[in-house]
Order: structure tokens, then sequence, then C-alpha cells
């Protein structure tokens, strides 16, 4: 019994391996592939500008996503009507949708929207393991980071049980969710895309997706430095969803 036991376990991991899943992340690599397919979808020409609203200049708050975003009937994110976007409200939205999209084993292209009173914006058809209504206001706050210098989507996903910190950065993949910060203290959230190496293949910066000041959503570049808007490598936090596969709508 003991070496059948044996055979088994084996033969479980060898079918992971087939998969290309990795037993100790669950579905990561996964929702990482969904994450770049929902990043695709969204236009890179300007159609959806920058717009941090800045209480100085009399602006109506929203939280930087693209459209409102309903959860069980329930507006959880309010876009500004014109398609703006700013960092960590666009990187939770994709969060929201590739999760949505994860849930319902539909990875290509977006689930049909039923938007509650003919408001427009997107509704969330699946419940999100872990994360409740009531919970979600926390949940965005710890996203959009609760202090300079904090994990921002990290503290979100390993609070709500949803993800992990990745304390080695060999292992990032493209659809990680990366909070940067820089040595003057700006910070910005982004989905990461690759590193950059220099000559000694050390890692020297990285490329990303986001929405920025003079592009609105698109793909940049940043490196590490040691001062001013240089990249601040003890600050900088990449993580990864994990969505155990039990918890996936049958």
């Amino acid at each position: 019994m003991k070496g059948k036991g044996i055979y088994f376990i084996s033969g479980i991991f060898i079918a992971l391996a087939l998969l290309n899943l990795d037993p100790a992340r669950g579905h990561g690599k996964d929702f990482n592939e969904a994450v770049i397919e929902t990043i695709k979808e969204y236009p890179t020409d300007g159609t959806h500008a920058y717009d941090w609203p800045k209480k100085s200049q009399g602006k109506e708050p929203y939280d930087g996503s693209s459209e409102d975003i309903f959860y069980q009937n329930t507006r959880i994110m309010k876009g500004n009507g014109k398609g703006s976007t700013f960092c960590c409200g666009l990187t939770l939205e994709v969060f929201l949708k590739t999760a949505d999209k994860y849930l319902s084993d539909e990875i290509q292209g977006s689930s049909p929207t039923q938007v509650p009173d003919a408001q427009e914006g997107f509704m969330l058809t699946r419940e999100i393991p872990h994360l409740k209504i009531s919970d979600f206001d926390a949940f965005k706050g710890l996203w959009f980071c609760t202090a300079v210098n904090s994990p921002g989507p990290g503290d979100a996903l390993t609070t709500y049980g949803l993800g992990t910190i990745l304390t080695d950065w060999s292992q990032a993949q493209p659809g990680d969710f990366m909070q940067i910060w820089r040595h003057n203290g700006s910070g910005h959230s982004v989905i990461f895309t690759s590193w950059i190496y220099g000559p000694d293949k050390g890692i020297k910066g990285v490329k990303y997706w986001s929405t920025q000041t003079k592009t609105g959503i698109a793909y940049a570049t940043e490196y590490f430095g040691e001062t001013g808007k240089t990249l601040d490598r003890t600050h900088t936090y990449l993580s990864r969803v994990i969505i155990p596969s039990q918890l996936r709508s049958e």
C-alpha cells in the first residue's frame, strides 16, 4: 500500500507538470495568462487617458476604472464617464475582470454584462472566493496602498487569501501585479511583462503595462537606481493571484 501511495502521488505531480501547473501555487500561471489576454483588450492609442483627480482641481472623485463595475448588483468601482483611468484603479479593474472570466472558464473575451438600472458598465457574473461585497472597500483600500512603500495589490491579495507576494524575482511571470516605488516617494501600480537585463545579466529595469500621465494606457519601461525618479529595489513588490482550483465555478 505504501508503494502504491508513492506511485499515486508521483502520478499527480507528473500530471501537474504535463498541465504546466505548479502544485505549490494552484492555477497561478493560468490566471497570469488570462491577465495578459485582458490587458490586450484595452487600446493603447490614447482612448483611455490618465486622470488622477486632485482635490485642489475640484474634480469629482472616481475609482480610476475605465467604466463602472458592478458586483452582486452593487456598483463597487466608479468610472468618470470619460473612460479615463489612474494606475491602481486600472490594475484593480483588470484583476476583477480577469477573475470573472477565469471563474467562468471564459479566458477569451468578456462575459455578457447585465448591468442594473440601465446603467452602463461591467457586471461581474461570478462570486470571487474570499471576497464578499462587504469586504470590497477594505480590499480596494489595501490595493490602492495604505501608505508610501506599501505592497498595494500584495497586501490586498494576501489579506484575503487570493495570492502571494513573490520574493524571488527570477520567478516573475508576465501578468504578475506589481507595485513599484521610486526614491522620490512616488509610486505606480502596474502589470509586469518582463525584466530588462544588463550586460552582466543582472536586472536593471522592468517593462510593464499600466496607465501613465503622458500616454494613458500603454506599455512603459523604468530602471532601478539610487536616487530621484529611479526605482527603489527595496520597495518593489511582485504579487501573483492564486485562486485554488477547488474554488472555481463548475
